[in-house]
């Protein structure tokens, strides 16, 4: 195949593509049918741009855009992954749930138009895991943005984008990701997470439906504090299930119907 010669406006619209939008060097190669370190050596020597290994991004497409609006299922999802999610320094967002969930991550998966693979670790845990990796600055920028930070120090971003007309979505997602019924003696419907979470779902919750939960906290094995919300009684019970799934378009059925 014969060397294909760039002209000069192609040169510099490689160069205003890389500068302004997302795309890696790789990722522009194959747009124009070029070697990536073809591409490297024009942003580096003639355009005086130095490509970055941070720029490495998700080779597989995706609607990097569907945390723009908060709507119910962005909602959801940002609840889900407030959860189960987690956002690197990199750009990339890491979810790791369990097998038994498997059809949820390929609900979350078609939800961001993700071609990324999901990935089995059968040897992880106990009962195996399962793994959905999407490397994309802007899409973990602006998950960052709502909250999704290491150890959710930064509550305030969540609350400053989350509509009020979406809060149960939201926390119908947070319960789907890292909440659970109990199954057995008296009825318990019960939240985890960190403790500005939990006092703002109990303080929701008692606003808009009136009911009275109870935040324990507890220490694992490693002498981690753990944060634990409690709907007990039966009314609370009720109250809270009817809140959060009463309407809902998108749950883990898992979590809905375990009674």
């Amino acid at each position: 195949m014969p060397k294909r010669i760039l002209t000069d406006e192609e040169e510099e619209m490689i160069g205003r593509i890389y500068n302004i939008t997302n795309h890696s060097a790789r990722q522009i190669a194959i747009a124009y049918g070029l070697h990536p370190q073809t591409v490297t050596y024009l942003l580096n020597k003639r355009l005086n741009i130095k490509p970055t290994k941070t720029r490495r991004i998700n080779l597989y497409y995706l609607n990097n855009h569907v945390f723009d609006i908060i709507d119910e299922k962005s909602a959801y999802w940002l609840g889900f992954l407030y959860a189960d999610g987690c956002v690197s320094k990199g750009g990339s967002l890491v979810v790791n749930i369990s097998p038994v969930d498997r059809e949820h991550l390929y609900s979350l998966k078609f939800y961001l138009e993700a071609k990324n693979p999901i990935y089995e670790f059968p040897d992880k845990y106990p009962n195996g895991g399962i793994q959905l990796n999407i490397r994309d600055r802007y899409l973990a920028n602006r998950l960052s943005e709502l909250g999704i930070v290491p150890r959710r120090t930064e509550f305030h971003r969540l609350l400053n984008n989350l509509p009020d007309n979406m809060i149960k979505h939201f926390v119908r997602g947070d319960f789907d990701g890292d909440g659970h019924r109990r199954k057995l003696g008296r009825t318990g419907l019960l939240f985890s997470g960190t403790l500005d979470l939990l006092e703002w779902i109990r303080s929701t919750t008692a606003n808009q439906i009136g009911t009275n939960p109870n935040i324990s906290i507890r220490k694992n094995g490693n002498s981690l504090i753990c944060y634990r919300l409690e709907y007990g009684s039966k009314s609370d019970y009720d109250a809270i299930d009817q809140w959060m799934y009463g309407d809902a378009s998108v749950y883990l059925a898992r979590k809905r119907f375990q009674k």
